[in-house]
């Protein structure tokens, strides 16, 4: 169910008495939205989507933009725990997290930064999180030194780490312009290249002779 729907649904028992409104977030809590926390953490920081603090006093509701962002990152998060049979949310935030953290420390920085334009707001925040541009693109040029970096770090231990690598790097193909996708693989060595969906890798050649004809 959409997080459009489950704020409706709270609001319309925003004045309820406390037990109905246990029973609704008991509910909400089973459904997928809940599994990725963010209710929960907008709950925790006193926010409610009715548009009242705890307290009662009034606050601001959630803007448009703030609504399609969490759509947004639900939308990928969903995407990378099906198709990498991620056991929950947490997990597959912490794949999203490791790999674009590696594959923005392997590119230059203007290229680092257009890859960032690309992504969804809190995905971006993701992937900004933690960047230190002035070290420089990393001298990661293996395949499993690749690998090796990423399941060392904060990284889900369940998960194997070439296959989370290829989901993430299948989900910014997806997503992303494939023309900067394209530019993001011509930055990389050949072993890492090859961990990329074989339609990004080869979107260049297929565009000129396109062009060509």
């Amino acid at each position: 169910m959409g997080h459009t729907r489950v704020i409706a649904e709270w609001r319309s028992h925003a004045k309820a008495p406390s037990r109905t409104r246990r029973t609704l977030i008991k509910s909400i809590s089973s459904r997928r939205i809940w599994k990725f926390g963010l209710l929960a953490r907008l709950s925790r920081s006193g926010f409610e989507p009715s548009g009242r603090l705890r307290s009662g006093r009034m606050i601001m509701t959630m803007p448009p933009s703030l609504a399609h962002a969490i759509q947004k990152i639900q939308e990928w998060l969903n995407e990378l725990s099906e198709k990498g049979d991620l056991a929950d949310g947490q997990e597959a935030l912490g794949v999203l997290r490791g790999v674009l953290h590696h594959l923005r420390d392997r590119l230059t920085l203007e290229e680092a930064v257009d890859l960032g334009a690309q992504l969804p707001i809190i995905v971006r925040g993701i992937y900004y999180e933690g960047w230190q541009p002035r070290k420089g693109p990393s001298k990661v040029t293996t395949r499993q030194e690749f690998v090796e970096e990423i399941s060392g770090r904060d990284f889900p231990n369940a998960v194997p780490a070439e296959r989370a690598i290829r989901d993430v790097f299948a989900l910014l193909a997806h997503h992303c312009d494939p023309g900067e996708i394209a530019d993001v693989i011509s930055q990389l060595p050949a072993e890492l290249k090859a961990l990329w969906p074989d339609t990004a890798q080869t979107f260049r050649k297929r565009a000129q002779r396109s062009a060509d004809s």
